[in-house]
């Protein structure tokens, strides 16, 4: 007999959890081209398999850390979906997917708010952290809100 699993019945969002899993990856070309060249941004990490820490620590720098404040990113439902259905670690959660941060820039402290401006005509943006001095390329802050 053949079983199928709630979850597939189940919304995640304004969309069915099929829909929500099936969408292909956000292309971030159109709101990012603008700021090629812009010498205050030192660095774009877009976060697929391997999540925030896998991805973002190919480009920072030794001697420098990136701080993440877990409590500032913004879950979107399916992956609350799946931490709850799947019972899964919040570590194994930030490990194996984005937790709904898809790219991440690194720039000059000062030239957030323009970047974030430009972006936000195309995507939600928001700051989720900072670039310290420290010895491990990221580490993390608080905890995420499911």
């Amino acid at each position: 007999m053949e079983v199928t699993p709630q979850i597939q019945n189940e919304k995640s969002g304004n969309e069915s959890f099929l829909e929500a899993i099936m969408k292909p990856h956000t292309s971030y070309y159109q709101a990012v081209k603008m700021l090629f060249g812009n010498g205050s941004v030192h660095g774009m990490a877009h976060i697929t398999g391997g999540g925030i820490e896998g991805n973002l620590s190919r480009i920072i720098p030794g001697g420098l850390s990136a701080c993440i404040d877990l409590g500032s990113i913004i879950i979107p439902p399916i992956f609350k979906q799946i931490k709850s259905h799947g019972n899964v670690a919040d570590n194994e959660m930030l490990k194996t997917f984005n937790c709904g941060v898809g790219l991440i820039i690194v720039a000059e402290p000062g030239a957030g708010s323009a970047i974030s401006k430009t972006i936000s005509k195309f995507h939600k943006c928001y700051t989720i952290g900072e670039i310290i001095k420290g010895n491990s390329a990221v580490k993390f802050t608080n905890n995420l809100k499911w």
